[in-house]
């Protein structure tokens, strides 16, 4: 059989006291993926997203490799020879506490206001996972021809180091024909939003070695290189802050640009293209050793600036559905180069892995 509207509405107002309860148990579990202290928590809320797959009737399993979070995977199986969808979400959360941050009430208690929710996870991203696995429920009862996967991870929010390596690991169990990524935003509640792409993230690390010996510079007169100034002065060469404009020679080349009438045709078939402040992530580790080594430069990009050198080796993009979220940098100048100091090298990495 197939839902109309109201027998939709119907099934979903049925299932709201379920919602609720379900909501509760996952907000109330703090599965907050920066913080080794909460990975136990993270197993809890594996376990309960376990279970409530489960406990709706589909097969599940947990998932994982070495040193690497739990992740669920959940299937509803219409028939053999139809067409496989996956819906990801993730159960990992942000740090949060009332006390050194603007909530009214505790992030980790689970508050109804009328239509409202309150909690961390409530939005992002346990709600929308609760909401996708009634839909796929409701989707099954109705007869559609289609199976349906779930996929939870717990480590989206620092950049699901583990998560592509975890799914190799998983093997055909995780195959698909299309994936429905359940954590982007709508414009209002009266009006939907369809996302249709998603920006990657490319994070780095900066090291940086600026002397031979250990020195302070408020006893050199100011002479002695701050590693801090020649870091924001390394950062300034790769990226323009006012624009958000990464400057790396061929950072761009694999973007394309959409064409005057494909912006036309979107804006025809009534999406919006709204404006937003681009922000990238360059955490930042400044280094000062008290013996020079050697450095090799790598890499193609050139980002000497008119003291410093410095060679970047950065990782591949990486397709992060979850949104680009912080920046850090600092900016100075240290003084002129006297010609005596030895040369700047900087090597930018990958965060993760060698």
């Amino acid at each position: 059989m197939a839902f109309t509207r109201p027998e939709l509405e119907q099934y979903a107002a049925k299932h709201r006291d379920r919602f609720e309860q379900l909501l509760q148990e996952f907000v109330e579990i703090p599965s907050v993926s920066a913080d080794p202290d909460h990975k136990a928590d993270l197993e809890r809320c594996a376990e309960l997203g376990l279970a409530t797959v489960r406990a709706f009737g589909g097969k599940a399993d947990i998932h994982r490799v070495p040193d690497g979070p739990p992740v669920v995977l959940g299937s509803f199986e219409s028939g053999k020879g139809l067409p496989t969808l996956t819906i990801y979400n993730h159960l990992d959360v942000v740090p949060a506490s009332k006390e050194t941050e603007p909530w009214r009430t505790d992030p980790f208690t689970f508050i109804k206001e009328g239509d409202t929710y309150r909690g961390r996870g409530t939005t992002d991203d346990k709600g929308p996972a609760l909401s996708a696995l009634i839909g796929a429920r409701a989707a099954i009862d109705a007869g559609a021809p289609i199976n349906i996967k779930v996929l939870w991870e717990l480590e989206e929010e620092v950049g699901s180091p583990h998560f592509a390596d975890t799914l190799r690991a998983i093997g055909p169990a995780a195959r698909t024909d299309a994936v429905v990524v359940s954590d982007t935003v709508w414009v209002s509640r009266a009006r939907p939003a369809q996302s249709t792409g998603l920006r990657g993230l490319q994070s780095m690390t900066l090291r940086l070695e600026t002397g031979a010996t250990d020195s302070h510079s408020g006893t050199t007169g100011g002479l002695a290189r701050n590693p801090v100034a020649e870091l924001a002065q390394l950062v300034g060469e790769m990226f323009d802050a006012r624009t958000g404009r990464v400057k790396i020679p061929g950072f761009y080349d694999e973007v394309e640009t959409l064409s005057k009438q494909e912006l036309a045709d979107f804006r025809a078939a009534g999406f919006s293209i709204p404006r937003f402040k681009r922000v990238y992530d360059f955490p930042l580790a400044a280094h000062q050793r008290s013996a020079r080594r050697r450095q090799t430069p790598v890499g193609h990009a050139d980002v000497r600036g008119p003291r410093a050198r410095g060679w970047l080796r950065a990782s591949g993009r990486q397709d992060d559905h979850a949104a680009a979220r912080r920046a850090q940098g600092v900016g100075a100048h240290g003084p002129e180069d006297d010609g005596q100091s030895p040369p700047v090298r900087a090597e930018a990495r990958p965060p993760h892995g060698p």
